[in-house]
């Protein structure tokens, strides 16, 4: 059951460095590319620096005293980029964000602006030239065009927005959790009184019914759980049913493979338990929601446990 499984939070998901991403926007911009740089030809690169992978780069503007990044850190940027005869291909747009590295995928050391990242600070702007030779050579090759001439470049342009460290990043992760859960709680006690539950709760702002108390026995942590539940959101739309296909949902409990008010919730019941689950989005899908959740979305669960395995 898709929609049950445990999103990946943004500092899991930064874990992995993010070469993919610089892929994803050449494979997004070169078809746009046409002639535009069919007869441009870079020759002086006296005024550019160069990484140990090959990548030529030089500073536009270059703020002292502020924090370099260091392997691990995450940078938050913006990125532009140009042809050779600087036609816009690409605006800055939203801002974007790279976990530093102490190396890259060989193939990816000319044909991607990635290196650059372990010679910047804070607000820093900076050019970088990505030769299209290299991409020829590189995993984009099928995907350049023909009018794309040897000797051009592509020219990114980057501005440094913010430089963190991982704990930084899930510090700053726990503080906006805690206020959203205090926001969502008010909602959550209204829901509570509008509806007149006698709803128990836990410190991580879970919030429970007991509709059916079961006698079976209580689930541990690494048990295979048999579950039946309708899901809904706040409003009372609903988004996923178990009881509507017929098919109960396994999963082992405690070990993250489904949201964590699944995790918690289950936990507290026994089986043959019929319980009401009103999970605020800190413990579901925060502020990415998935499918037909919208971001920070407080989800309520109809949930019978069924067995445990």
């Amino acid at each position: 059951m898709r929609r049950l499984l445990s999103k990946n939070l943004i500092y899991k998901i930064m874990s992995q460095p993010f070469v993919l991403l610089f892929r994803l926007f050449l494979l997004g911009f070169i078809f746009s590319l046409g002639n535009a740089a069919a007869s441009y030809a870079q020759t002086n690169f006296s005024n550019y620096q160069k990484t140990a992978g090959g990548v030529l780069y030089r500073f536009i503007k270059q703020v002292p005293k502020q924090r370099k990044a260091v392997v691990g850190d995450i940078v938050d940027f913006t990125m532009a980029i140009r042809n050779g005869k600087d036609s816009l291909i690409r605006p800055a747009g939203a801002a974007l964000q790279f976990k530093v590295s102490a190396s890259y995928p060989k193939e990816d050391a000319k044909s991607s602006p990635v290196e650059v990242f372990s010679v910047v600070a804070e607000q820093d702007s900076l050019e970088v030239l990505i030769s299209i030779d290299s991409l020829r050579n590189s995993a984009q090759a099928a995907y350049l065009t023909p009018a794309l001439t040897q000797g051009t470049h592509l020219k990114y342009y980057l501005k440094i927005l913010k430089i963190r460290s991982m704990a930084d990043l899930e510090r700053e992760q726990r503080q906006k959790d805690s206020l959203q859960t205090a926001q969502e709680l008010q909602t959550i006690k209204k829901y509570i009184a509008d509806n007149q539950l006698k709803a128990q709760s836990t410190p991580t702002g879970l919030h429970y019914v007991i509709l059916q108390q079961g006698n079976g026995a209580k689930p541990a942590k690494g048990q295979t759980v048999v579950v039946h539940y309708t899901g809904m959101l706040l409003n009372g739309t609903k988004f996923d049913s178990s009881v509507d296909r017929g098919q109960p949902f396994e999963f082992p409990l405690g070990l993250g493979r489904v949201i964590k008010g699944w995790d918690e919730g289950i936990a507290l019941l026994n089986v043959g338990t019929k319980a009401k689950l009103i999970i605020p989005s800190t413990l579901a899908y925060g502020n990415r929601g998935t499918g037909n959740i919208p971001p920070n979305s407080i989800l309520i669960f109809d949930v019978e446990l069924l067995n445990i395995r």
